[in-house]
């Protein structure tokens, strides 16, 4: 007890503070946490954290809020409580750390956290340190998680920064922040970061940072007993930091379209499961003031995400919430340069439609992979009388496209051969002068023989598909048993199947205070045709037949511009 009392006695001391006694910061430990402590092992925890951090040199350059929340906080963000990390992680990462920097002792850490993130995963459950260590994967959040465990293990001050959700895709995103005393962040996501050099991958409209203590000085613990809060930010221990990090943000203020008692106004995103609250502002003499926004762009003032008709920008929805969220005015695009309101015009318009989801780089880039490729037709096994009958080249498509054979003699074998570059397939087919597939053995060439992923190139599942790395003419095929008659063959490279698909049904909705239909057809090609379309409209088209990724568009000079 003597001892615990020192130590903490030591730490206060190195920020001019009065002395108080160990009870008391453990009072004050267990009534600021969001979840039950234990206060024996909290104890112990304290002890930990303190006798570390009183042998850290830059402890000194801290205040003691940077202590309480990002070194002895016992847990770290929503994850169940462990107490034992403080105590094993030194063990297994084994770092000399008495001699570096911050910097150079985050990055050491950083590097040494092997967890393989899993994006599908997002929106679970956080977990603990045990399970994260057992299992050696998880979502980013997990991480990050044992990142700023970690970091914290050395006596180095780190934050769970979140992205609730991104503005240009339907999930969000976590990070270890680290915190060095002259106001910069170090931002780690990945293995092999520095630190100070990093990218997001989609646009950013807000960046939050978990802490341990309550922040009564926020908007929401202002207005918290008064009006109704959005789950999303009705929480008190998250503080915004988005002016922290390397991205494009400006202050906003402009008048809404709406009488409300409320004192919150807030700016909304996309989602398809409904607009989605991720900033917080205050309203004064009928105007909403907001700080901080992000406008899209990364810390090189360029667009972050690369793809087809990416639009610059990024589309936020005024609102209040009262329960739910009600509109407060035009959806608007806020780019550097300024506020863009989305009005939809009395004159109408025909749309054609090539797709749900914008054609991000992978995906082109999956395409791509088939430049160059040959379909060939033979009756020889070893393809010694081989006929071409196709070469690729011009535009990639992500969809199964369907070339005719033109008066090709029967053959027993076809294959798709790509003489260089990576070989990537989804599907291969074949059909006969009535549109029936011709079935047949698959067969590749004696590098491929046994790999288990080649089976994805006949399972009629365009999501699915078999690649190699760049490797020197290799091929996959068709053995027919017999000389068939070829019409047609079909294939497909690796792709996201958001592309509009043949038989399957669509809705087209534009936004006027609410979504609003436009009509459902079923598409015959590889595009759709809405007609009665309001000019200058938000909108969104919907697959009711299969999928979930979809994101809002505008349709400016023939072309979809994705949001």
């Amino acid at each position: 007890m003597k001892k615990i009392s020192f130590l903490i006695a030591i730490i206060l001391s190195l920020y001019s503070c009065s002395p108080i006694k160990e009870q008391e910061l453990l009072r004050h430990i267990l009534r600021e946490s969001s979840i039950d402590l234990n206060p024996d092992s909290l104890k112990t925890c304290i002890a930990t954290a303190s006798e570390l951090w009183a042998s850290k040199p830059w402890a000194q350059y801290y205040d003691k809020d940077i202590f309480i929340n990002y070194i002895l906080a016992p847990h770290i963000a929503d994850e169940p409580v462990e107490y034992y990390w403080r105590t094993d992680i030194p063990k297994w990462l084994n770092l000399m750390s008495s001699k570096q920097t911050i910097l150079t002792l985050a990055q050491q850490i950083n590097d040494r956290i092997d967890v393989d993130t899993r994006p599908e995963d997002w929106g679970n459950k956080q977990m603990g340190y045990s399970a994260t260590m057992a299992g050696k994967f998880g979502k980013c959040d997990d991480r990050a998680i044992l990142a700023i465990m970690a970091m914290r293990s050395y006596g180095v001050p780190a934050a769970f920064d979140f992205i609730p959700m991104w503005a240009s895709s339907n999930n969000g995103h976590s990070l270890c922040s680290v915190l060095i005393h002259n106001g910069t962040t170090l931002v780690f996501q990945n293995r092999g970061d520095k630190g100070t050099e990093y990218n997001f991958s989609h646009k950013v409209a807000k960046v939050y940072r978990k802490t341990f203590s309550k922040n009564l000085d926020c908007l929401i613990a202002k207005y918290q007993s008064r009006e109704s809060i959005p789950p999303s930010l009705n929480d008190c221990r998250i503080k915004d930091v988005t002016s922290e990090h390397k991205i494009g943000q400006r202050d906003i203020r402009f008048s809404g379209n709406i009488v409300t008692e409320n004192k919150l106004c807030y700016l909304s995103v996309f989602h398809p499961n409904g607009w989605f609250p991720i900033a917080v502002g205050e309203i004064h003499r009928n105007l909403m003031n907001f700080s901080a926004v992000g406008t899209g762009l990364d810390h090189k003032n360029q667009n972050p995400v690369k793809g087809d008709n990416i639009g610059d920008g990024i589309l936020y929805l005024p609102c209040i919430y009262n329960g739910k969220v009600i509109p407060a005015g035009y959806a608007f695009i806020l780019s550097k340069q300024g506020i863009k309101e989305l009005i939809p015009s009395k004159e109408d318009e025909t749309v054609i439609l090539y797709r749900k989801f914008p054609r991000l780089a992978r995906i082109s880039r999956f395409a791509g992979h088939m430049y160059g490729g040959i379909i060939e037709g033979a009756n020889e096994a070893d393809f010694s009388d081989a006929i071409q009958l196709h070469r690729i080249y011009g535009k990639s498509l992500s969809h199964i496209q369907t070339i005719k054979t033109r008066q090709c003699p029967p053959c027993r074998y076809i294959r798709f051969r790509k003489p260089s570059g990576t070989f990537s397939l989804a599907e291969l087919r074949a059909y006969n002068d009535n549109g029936q597939e011709i079935k047949g053995r698959p067969i590749a060439s004696e590098s491929m023989y046994g790999i288990e992923g080649l089976k994805h190139i006949y399972d009629n599942d365009p999501l699915t598909y078999f690649e190699v790395s760049p490797v020197l003419d290799i091929w996959a095929g068709i053995d027919f048993g017999s000389p068939q008659s070829i019409s047609s063959i079909a294939f497909c490279p690796r792709n996201d199947d958001n592309d509009i698909s043949p038989g399957d049904e669509y809705e087209l909705f534009y936004w006027d205070n609410e979504w609003k239909t436009l009509g459902t057809k079923k598409a015959t090609e590889y595009s759709i045709e809405f007609i009665n379309v309001p000019k200058g409209a938000l909108l969104w088209l919907r697959n009711r037949t299969k999928g979930k990724e979809e994101r809002p568009f505008t349709y400016e000079n023939g072309q979809q511009i994705w949001w």
